[in-house]
């Protein structure tokens, strides 16, 4: 009994092996990403020209981010939330904002 649970754990582990290498590398990827998320604020204090080019990776990233998703679902449901969002959120600053307080 117990050869036959090797032999079928090693069968099914050999045949998972670049399966379970591309998990890692995808883990991997999601923890550097989480741990530059983390050190935004360090890097960017002081210096308003990288807040710059930050902003502009954080949209390009959060664009990759909704059109990856829309590409999974195969929908564009993902779009449409991300667009009603900012629309709500620009109508919700709109409404609150402080009169005769300019930019």
């Amino acid at each position: 009994m117990v050869e036959i649970e090797t032999k079928l754990k090693g069968d099914l582990s050999a045949g998972l092996d670049g399966f379970f290498d591309d998990i890692k590398g995808k883990i991997l990827l999601s923890g550097v990403a989480a741990l530059f998320v983390v050190l935004v604020p360090f890097i960017d204090a002081g210096r308003p020209a990288r807040g710059r080019w930050l902003t502009v990776l954080g949209v390009i990233t959060a664009g990759y981010a909704v059109g990856m998703t829309a590409w999974g679902y195969r929908s564009l449901t993902p779009v449409y939330v991300v667009v009603a969002s900012v629309f709500l959120l620009a109508v919700l600053g709109w409404v609150t904002r402080q009169p005769g307080r300019k930019r």
